[in-house]
């Protein structure tokens, strides 16, 4: 398989989001992280994290297993020796006597999730994550969804993770297109959760909240680092997902085809050039709802590209609100071509503007709203048929 990589530096308290925009995503693909000489694998299928690995000798099962006191030094000394022989971990714990098959798959994800906490935390060092890459065959392979580990590493209070939020914030729930899944909250982030309503300050939840204004702070810290909640018109978790699949995501596949007038008649294509703008409609209609305002701003940035392809077709024809062309701009771009393709590139260009913006669907809100607005699409289309 052909894989896309991105790569970058790791940032304070960063990994966090990247953790979040991977799992919201759905990438598939392995996260490699590096610092000090030690590189530690995380690979996720759909954004489950489902294995991981690292270089350091104090991270191997069989290391963490013996610290544990779960080995004894004999079966720990008997183990490495099978392993230095060329058998794989597992088999090398398993028919040495050191462990069950149960036991074994139990430790497996015991070592992923310690691999994942303890890198959650880690402040420098660099990142890259490549498309498609899977773990190695036979591998063990668990199903944990990243916000698990940063939930678990947010409730220990890890000064690197939890900064109280502005006491002039206002917070919000973040949409169900953006935030990573079902998040198991404890009874009291419910309960703090319930107080967020796009409208309150920090200042005010904490005022209004029964739990006191520390433990109060302490848990809309924690919603905010798992991508629960954000600032109010703020959609960074969406947003960073975007730059995280911008080079790699394949582009969405239009399951239906357009029928479509087949002349080149001032007329034809303005009929051509109108079914598609209903089309648009329905998009912008989708991503005005879920973002606000910001939608056109937005939404440009990832229609310029496709605009510049279709120059010949698209020139000028953008309106500026919701991606809707002028039938009139078209026409008159039309009369301009004397190729006998025109009406096949018109068709063309008209086409992968739909295609852009449904993509823009994705990278803006992710692959959930991809879906709803794919269905939209085709029950328009159906309703016309």
């Amino acid at each position: 398989m052909q894989t896309e990589s991105l790569s970058g530096i790791i940032e304070p308290a960063g990994l966090p989001r990247t953790f979040l925009s991977l799992q919201t995503a759905a990438r598939t693909g392995r996260l490699r992280l590096q610092r000090e000489g030690v590189a530690r694998d995380f690979f996720l299928r759909a954004g489950l994290m489902v294995w991981a690995d690292s270089t350091a000798p104090t991270d191997s099962l069989e290391w963490l297993m013996f610290t544990a006191g779960v080995l004894s030094e004999e079966r720990h000394a008997e183990v490495r020796s099978r392993i230095a022989r060329g058998d794989r971990r597992g088999r090398a714990l398993v028919e040495s006597g050191a462990v069950t098959p149960l036991l074994l798959c139990e430790w497996v994800d015991r070592r992923v999730r310690f691999l994942a906490r303890d890198a959650i935390s880690w402040k420098d060092g660099s990142l890259q994550f490549d498309e498609g890459l899977l773990p190695p065959p036979g591998a063990i392979e668990v199903r944990l969804t990243p916000v698990e580990i940063l939930l678990s590493v947010a409730r220990e209070a890890s000064p690197a993770l939890l900064v109280p939020p502005d006491p002039g914030l206002v917070l919000t729930n973040v949409s169900s297109g953006a935030r990573c899944g079902a998040v198991p909250l404890l009874p009291h982030e419910a309960y703090v959760e319930s107080l967020v309503d796009g409208r309150r300050s920090v200042a005010e939840i904490c005022a209004l909240s029964e739990t006191g204004e520390a433990e109060t702070l302490k848990t809309l810290s924690l919603l905010a680092v798992t991508g629960v909640l954000a600032a109010a018109g703020d959609h960074s978790v969406s947003r960073a997902a975007a730059e995280m699949v911008e080079t790699a995501a394949p582009d969405p596949v239009l399951p239906f085809s357009v029928d479509l007038p087949g002349g080149e008649t001032p007329a034809e294509i303005r009929a051509i050039a109108r079914l598609y703008n209903d089309l648009y409609a329905s998009v912008y209609a989708h991503l005005i709802k879920e973002v606000g305002p910001i939608a056109d701003q937005v939404l440009d940035k990832h229609l310029r590209e496709t605009r510049e392809l279709h120059a010949t077709v698209l020139a000028r024809a953008v309106t500026g609100r919701g991606g809707i062309l002028s039938e009139d701009t078209v026409i008159r771009n039309m009369n301009l071509l004397k190729d006998p393709g025109r009406r096949d590139r018109l068709v063309e260009a008209l086409h992968d503007y739909l295609r852009a913006m449904v993509l823009a669907v994705r990278r803006i809100l992710g692959p959930e709203h991809e879906a709803a607005v794919v269905r939209r699409l085709q029950e328009q289309r159906c309703a016309r048929t």
